[in-house]
Protein backbone atom coordinates (compact mmCIF):
# COMPACT_ATOMS: atom_id res chain seq x y z
CA UNK A 1 0.00 0.00 0.00
CA UNK A 2 0.84 3.74 -0.32
CA UNK A 3 -0.41 7.39 -0.54
CA UNK A 4 -0.66 8.85 -3.83
CA UNK A 5 -1.93 11.92 -4.79
CA UNK A 6 -4.38 13.38 -7.25
CA UNK A 7 -4.95 17.15 -8.43
CA UNK A 8 -8.20 18.38 -9.22
CA UNK A 9 -7.78 22.03 -10.74
CA UNK A 10 -6.28 23.58 -7.93
CA UNK A 11 -6.59 21.34 -5.04
CA UNK A 12 -5.08 18.10 -4.11
CA UNK A 13 -6.81 14.95 -2.70
CA UNK A 14 -4.99 12.02 -1.56
CA UNK A 15 -5.74 8.05 -1.29
CA UNK A 16 -4.68 5.13 0.48
CA UNK A 17 -3.80 2.72 -3.03
CA UNK A 18 -2.41 -0.06 -3.50
CA UNK A 19 -0.99 -1.94 -6.87
CA UNK A 20 -1.70 -5.13 -7.97
CA UNK A 21 -0.83 -7.67 -10.90
CA UNK A 22 -3.45 -8.10 -13.32
CA UNK A 23 -2.83 -9.73 -16.85
CA UNK A 24 0.72 -9.83 -16.28
CA UNK A 25 0.86 -6.04 -15.67
CA UNK A 26 0.88 -3.82 -12.55
CA UNK A 27 -1.99 -2.00 -11.65
CA UNK A 28 -3.20 0.18 -8.60
CA UNK A 29 -6.50 1.03 -7.63
CA UNK A 30 -7.82 3.08 -5.03
CA UNK A 31 -8.71 1.57 -1.30
CA UNK A 32 -9.55 4.94 0.92
CA UNK A 33 -10.05 8.42 -0.20
CA UNK A 34 -8.30 10.46 2.40
CA UNK A 35 -9.47 13.60 1.23
CA UNK A 36 -7.33 16.90 1.42
CA UNK A 37 -5.96 16.30 4.48
CA UNK A 38 -4.66 13.04 5.78
CA UNK A 39 -3.62 14.92 8.97
CA UNK A 40 -7.16 14.56 10.11
CA UNK A 41 -7.12 10.79 10.76
CA UNK A 42 -4.16 11.07 12.85
CA UNK A 43 -4.94 10.90 16.33
CA UNK A 44 -2.31 12.51 19.10
CA UNK A 45 -3.17 11.11 22.79
CA UNK A 46 -0.45 13.14 24.74
CA UNK A 47 3.52 13.06 24.92
CA UNK A 48 4.89 12.10 21.47
CA UNK A 49 2.87 9.18 20.18
CA UNK A 50 -0.25 8.87 17.66
CA UNK A 51 -2.29 6.25 16.19
CA UNK A 52 -4.61 6.29 13.03
CA UNK A 53 -8.22 6.64 13.19
CA UNK A 54 -10.29 3.17 13.42
CA UNK A 55 -12.39 4.67 10.42
CA UNK A 56 -9.18 4.12 8.58
CA UNK A 57 -9.00 0.17 9.68
CA UNK A 58 -12.80 -0.02 9.11
CA UNK A 59 -12.65 1.36 5.50
CA UNK A 60 -9.50 -1.12 4.07
CA UNK A 61 -11.36 -3.79 5.95
CA UNK A 62 -14.86 -3.20 3.44
CA UNK A 63 -12.46 -3.87 0.29
CA UNK A 64 -11.11 -7.12 1.93
CA UNK A 65 -7.42 -5.46 3.05
CA UNK A 66 -6.73 -6.66 6.40
CA UNK A 67 -3.51 -4.50 7.99
CA UNK A 68 -3.20 -2.69 11.42
CA UNK A 69 -1.73 0.31 13.45
CA UNK A 70 1.66 -0.26 12.78
CA UNK A 71 1.88 -0.65 8.83
CA UNK A 72 -0.43 2.34 8.50
CA UNK A 73 1.59 4.91 10.49
CA UNK A 74 4.72 4.20 7.99
CA UNK A 75 2.38 5.59 5.35
CA UNK A 76 0.89 8.55 7.74
CA UNK A 77 4.20 9.86 9.11
CA UNK A 78 4.64 12.53 6.50
CA UNK A 79 1.55 13.50 7.32
CA UNK A 80 2.62 13.49 11.15
CA UNK A 81 3.51 17.21 13.28
CA UNK A 82 7.41 17.75 12.14
CA UNK A 83 8.41 17.76 16.04
CA UNK A 84 6.72 14.03 16.50
CA UNK A 85 7.74 12.80 13.23
CA UNK A 86 11.40 13.42 13.69
CA UNK A 87 11.41 11.46 17.30
CA UNK A 88 9.42 8.39 16.11
CA UNK A 89 12.19 8.21 13.56
CA UNK A 90 15.14 8.89 15.56
CA UNK A 91 13.47 5.96 18.29
CA UNK A 92 12.98 3.77 14.90
CA UNK A 93 16.39 3.82 13.75
CA UNK A 94 18.49 0.87 13.27
CA UNK A 95 21.55 -0.12 11.94
CA UNK A 96 21.53 -0.96 8.59
CA UNK A 97 20.73 -4.29 7.44
CA UNK A 98 22.29 -5.11 3.75
CA UNK A 99 20.20 -6.77 1.18
CA UNK A 100 21.19 -10.20 0.07
CA UNK A 101 23.97 -9.82 -2.56
CA UNK A 102 23.33 -11.28 -6.11
CA UNK A 103 26.10 -12.11 -8.66
CA UNK A 104 26.71 -9.26 -11.21
CA UNK A 105 24.93 -10.81 -13.81
CA UNK A 106 22.35 -11.41 -12.00
CA UNK A 107 21.12 -8.03 -10.27
CA UNK A 108 21.96 -6.33 -14.32
CA UNK A 109 19.68 -8.85 -15.23
CA UNK A 110 17.17 -8.13 -12.67
CA UNK A 111 17.32 -4.62 -13.55
CA UNK A 112 17.10 -4.51 -16.82
CA UNK A 113 13.61 -5.14 -16.45
CA UNK A 114 12.70 -2.30 -14.92
CA UNK A 115 12.27 0.71 -17.33
CA UNK A 116 14.85 3.03 -18.38
CA UNK A 117 13.23 6.36 -17.72
CA UNK A 118 12.75 4.88 -14.07
CA UNK A 119 16.26 4.26 -13.48
CA UNK A 120 17.30 6.65 -14.95
CA UNK A 121 15.79 9.20 -12.73
CA UNK A 122 16.47 7.53 -9.79
CA UNK A 123 20.10 6.88 -10.55
CA UNK A 124 20.20 10.88 -10.78
CA UNK A 125 18.69 11.82 -7.89
CA UNK A 126 21.12 9.44 -6.10
CA UNK A 127 24.23 10.04 -7.85
CA UNK A 128 23.40 14.16 -9.69
CA UNK A 129 25.15 12.78 -12.52
CA UNK A 130 24.36 13.68 -15.86
CA UNK A 131 25.64 10.58 -17.93
CA UNK A 132 23.61 8.35 -16.15
CA UNK A 133 23.75 5.52 -18.41
CA UNK A 134 27.69 4.86 -17.29
CA UNK A 135 26.77 4.08 -13.90
CA UNK A 136 23.51 1.74 -15.29
CA UNK A 137 26.18 -0.90 -16.12
CA UNK A 138 26.73 -1.43 -12.76
CA UNK A 139 24.95 -3.55 -10.34
CA UNK A 140 22.55 -0.94 -8.40
CA UNK A 141 20.60 -3.07 -5.47
CA UNK A 142 18.84 0.53 -4.73
CA UNK A 143 16.78 0.07 -8.29
CA UNK A 144 15.44 -3.08 -6.69
CA UNK A 145 12.66 -0.51 -4.83
CA UNK A 146 10.73 -0.22 -8.59
CA UNK A 147 9.87 -4.05 -8.26
CA UNK A 148 6.61 -5.20 -8.22
CA UNK A 149 4.96 -1.10 -8.18
CA UNK A 150 2.61 0.35 -10.42
CA UNK A 151 3.10 2.94 -13.03
CA UNK A 152 1.15 4.89 -10.35
CA UNK A 153 3.15 3.90 -7.42
CA UNK A 154 6.44 4.65 -9.25
CA UNK A 155 5.51 8.00 -9.94
CA UNK A 156 4.11 8.91 -6.63
CA UNK A 157 7.29 7.72 -5.31
CA UNK A 158 9.54 9.46 -7.77
CA UNK A 159 7.91 12.88 -7.63
CA UNK A 160 7.90 12.72 -3.76
CA UNK A 161 11.84 12.06 -3.88
CA UNK A 162 12.12 15.21 -6.89
CA UNK A 163 11.12 17.10 -3.94
CA UNK A 164 14.95 17.44 -3.25
CA UNK A 165 16.17 19.01 -6.70
CA UNK A 166 17.38 22.62 -6.43
CA UNK A 167 16.35 24.86 -9.17
CA UNK A 168 19.55 24.49 -10.91
CA UNK A 169 19.57 21.20 -10.78
CA UNK A 170 16.13 20.52 -12.44
CA UNK A 171 17.62 21.05 -16.67
CA UNK A 172 20.29 18.53 -15.94
CA UNK A 173 18.00 15.99 -13.97
CA UNK A 174 15.36 15.93 -17.23
CA UNK A 175 17.96 15.92 -19.60
CA UNK A 176 19.31 12.84 -18.11
CA UNK A 177 16.45 11.67 -17.03
CA UNK A 178 14.66 11.58 -20.60
CA UNK A 179 18.19 10.83 -22.11
CA UNK A 180 18.47 13.72 -24.28
CA UNK A 181 22.19 13.45 -24.95
CA UNK A 182 20.76 10.65 -27.12
CA UNK A 183 20.07 13.36 -29.77
CA UNK A 184 23.09 14.56 -29.58
CA UNK A 185 25.37 11.98 -29.78
CA UNK A 186 27.99 13.54 -32.22
CA UNK A 187 28.44 16.30 -29.70
CA UNK A 188 32.00 16.75 -27.79
CA UNK A 189 29.46 18.31 -25.24
CA UNK A 190 26.69 15.97 -25.23
CA UNK A 191 26.10 15.80 -21.57
CA UNK A 192 26.19 19.10 -20.81
CA UNK A 193 22.28 20.85 -21.34
CA UNK A 194 23.70 23.69 -20.68
CA UNK A 195 25.71 23.73 -24.03
CA UNK A 196 22.69 22.94 -25.99
CA UNK A 197 20.73 25.92 -27.44
CA UNK A 198 17.77 26.73 -26.23
CA UNK A 199 15.23 26.38 -29.52
CA UNK A 200 17.16 23.05 -30.36
CA UNK A 201 16.66 21.53 -26.39
CA UNK A 202 12.91 22.31 -26.34
CA UNK A 203 12.54 20.39 -29.31
CA UNK A 204 14.30 17.50 -28.41
CA UNK A 205 12.63 17.58 -24.95
CA UNK A 206 9.03 18.14 -26.84
CA UNK A 207 9.90 14.69 -28.98
CA UNK A 208 11.50 12.42 -26.05
CA UNK A 209 8.08 13.70 -23.88
CA UNK A 210 5.92 12.07 -27.15
CA UNK A 211 8.30 9.27 -27.20
CA UNK A 212 7.99 8.60 -23.72
CA UNK A 213 4.03 8.50 -23.90
CA UNK A 214 4.08 5.87 -27.15
CA UNK A 215 5.93 3.42 -24.94
CA UNK A 216 3.36 0.90 -23.96
CA UNK A 217 6.17 -0.51 -21.51
CA UNK A 218 6.10 2.75 -19.48
CA UNK A 219 3.04 3.07 -19.88
CA UNK A 220 1.77 -0.19 -17.98
CA UNK A 221 -1.65 -0.62 -19.21
CA UNK A 222 -2.57 3.04 -19.35
CA UNK A 223 -3.66 5.09 -21.88
CA UNK A 224 -1.06 8.03 -24.03
CA UNK A 225 -3.51 10.59 -22.37
CA UNK A 226 -3.72 9.36 -18.86
CA UNK A 227 0.44 9.54 -18.85
CA UNK A 228 0.49 12.68 -20.82
CA UNK A 229 -2.26 14.24 -17.96
CA UNK A 230 -1.17 12.82 -14.63
CA UNK A 231 2.67 12.01 -14.76
CA UNK A 232 4.34 13.75 -17.67
CA UNK A 233 2.88 16.87 -17.76
CA UNK A 234 4.51 17.92 -14.43
CA UNK A 235 8.22 17.51 -15.94
CA UNK A 236 6.74 19.90 -19.06
CA UNK A 237 6.09 22.19 -15.95
CA UNK A 238 9.43 21.55 -14.33
CA UNK A 239 11.20 22.13 -18.15
CA UNK A 240 9.35 25.25 -18.69
CA UNK A 241 9.23 27.14 -15.25
CA UNK A 242 12.71 27.10 -14.95
CA UNK A 243 13.52 30.89 -14.89
CA UNK A 244 13.57 32.14 -18.10
CA UNK A 245 16.66 34.79 -16.64
CA UNK A 246 18.65 31.77 -16.16
CA UNK A 247 17.87 30.17 -19.55
CA UNK A 248 19.19 33.15 -21.23
CA UNK A 249 22.33 33.46 -19.31
CA UNK A 250 23.26 29.78 -20.06
CA UNK A 251 22.24 30.87 -23.58
CA UNK A 252 24.43 33.52 -23.52
CA UNK A 253 27.60 32.39 -21.63
CA UNK A 254 27.39 29.02 -24.29
CA UNK A 255 27.35 31.42 -27.18
CA UNK A 256 30.23 33.98 -26.10
CA UNK A 257 32.55 30.56 -25.39
CA UNK A 258 31.51 29.36 -28.85
CA UNK A 259 32.38 33.10 -30.22
CA UNK A 260 35.36 33.47 -28.80
CA UNK A 261 36.77 30.67 -29.15
CA UNK A 262 36.11 30.21 -32.99
CA UNK A 263 37.94 33.64 -33.30
CA UNK A 264 40.76 32.31 -31.93
CA UNK A 265 40.88 29.04 -33.83
CA UNK A 266 39.96 31.15 -37.03
CA UNK A 267 43.23 31.19 -38.78
CA UNK A 268 43.59 27.69 -38.38
CA UNK A 269 39.70 26.73 -39.51
CA UNK A 270 40.72 28.35 -42.86
CA UNK A 271 44.04 26.37 -43.04
CA UNK A 272 42.00 23.32 -42.52
CA UNK A 273 39.44 24.20 -45.07
CA UNK A 274 42.47 24.49 -47.39
CA UNK A 275 43.66 21.20 -47.17
CA UNK A 276 40.74 19.36 -47.22
CA UNK A 277 39.31 21.47 -50.29
CA UNK A 278 36.47 22.92 -48.88
CA UNK A 279 35.46 26.60 -48.82
CA UNK A 280 34.51 27.54 -45.44
CA UNK A 281 30.66 28.13 -46.24
CA UNK A 282 30.72 24.76 -47.08
CA UNK A 283 32.48 23.23 -44.33
CA UNK A 284 30.04 25.55 -41.87
CA UNK A 285 26.97 24.72 -43.73
CA UNK A 286 27.25 21.02 -44.32
CA UNK A 287 26.11 18.44 -41.64
CA UNK A 288 28.10 15.69 -40.05
CA UNK A 289 27.06 12.95 -42.62
CA UNK A 290 28.06 15.18 -45.40
CA UNK A 291 31.39 15.85 -43.86
CA UNK A 292 32.28 12.43 -43.23
CA UNK A 293 30.94 11.23 -47.26
CA UNK A 294 34.09 14.14 -48.29
CA UNK A 295 36.12 13.07 -46.16
CA UNK A 296 35.73 9.00 -47.23
CA UNK A 297 36.00 10.36 -50.55
CA UNK A 298 38.90 11.92 -50.65
CA UNK A 299 40.23 9.47 -48.26
CA UNK A 300 40.03 6.41 -50.60
CA UNK A 301 42.08 8.49 -53.27
CA UNK A 302 44.73 10.15 -50.53
CA UNK A 303 45.36 6.94 -48.84
CA UNK A 304 48.72 5.45 -48.82
CA UNK A 305 47.69 2.00 -49.96
CA UNK A 306 46.64 3.86 -52.76
CA UNK A 307 49.33 5.24 -53.94
CA UNK A 308 48.90 8.65 -52.10
CA UNK A 309 51.53 10.11 -49.55
CA UNK A 310 51.67 9.09 -45.53
CA UNK A 311 52.40 12.55 -44.42
CA UNK A 312 49.74 14.19 -46.83
CA UNK A 313 46.89 12.08 -46.04
CA UNK A 314 47.88 12.07 -42.05
CA UNK A 315 47.67 15.92 -42.41
CA UNK A 316 44.47 15.64 -44.66
CA UNK A 317 42.97 13.48 -41.72
CA UNK A 318 44.00 15.82 -39.05
CA UNK A 319 42.63 19.05 -40.47
CA UNK A 320 39.19 17.33 -41.05
CA UNK A 321 39.24 15.81 -37.32
CA UNK A 322 39.79 19.98 -37.02
CA UNK A 323 37.04 21.23 -39.15
CA UNK A 324 34.52 18.04 -37.16
CA UNK A 325 36.07 19.24 -33.66
CA UNK A 326 35.11 23.14 -34.78
CA UNK A 327 31.69 22.57 -35.72
CA UNK A 328 31.19 20.92 -32.11
CA UNK A 329 31.12 16.88 -33.64
CA UNK A 330 33.00 14.27 -31.97
CA UNK A 331 35.21 12.20 -34.53
CA UNK A 332 35.36 10.64 -38.22
CA UNK A 333 33.02 7.71 -37.26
Amino acid sequence: MYIGRKKVGSRIFYFIRESYQEGGLWRSRDLFELGENPGRYIIYPGGHSFYLDEAVLEGLASRGVETDQIELEGLFLPFVKPEIRRIVRDFERSPVVRARRRPRAEQLARQERYHLFDRRRLVFLKFGQTNVDSLLKRPLVFLDVLANKSRDEIEQMIEADEAILKPKEILAYIYAAFGLAEYFSGHLTRFVPEARGQAELDQVFEEAVCRLADDERYRMGLDRQTVLKDYLSRYAIMYYDLDYRLRRQWERRRLARETAWRRQQAPEFRRACQQVGLSETEALTMDKDQLLRHFRRLAKRLHPDQGGEHERFIAFKKAMEFILTYRGYRHLS
